[in-house]
């Protein structure tokens, strides 16, 4: 699986630093997304404890 992965990386007509260039640039924004999204989640109620009862 790790072949998989780097033969088209060494043999891709792409120079290694651009590649380098996008794959840190994809990391930066997959972090800001995850950032964001977790700032944007509504907290959930918390959960159950054991022996008490639910009522709604």
């Amino acid at each position: 699986m790790i072949a998989a992965l780097v033969v088209p990386v060494l043999f891709s007509s792409y120079e290694p630093p651009d590649t380098a260039r996008a794959l840190g640039k994809s990391t930066r924004i997959l972090k800001s997304d995850t950032r964001t999204m977790k700032e944007d989640a509504p907290e959930r109620p918390p959960a159950a404890t054991p022996g008490t009862a639910i009522t709604s």
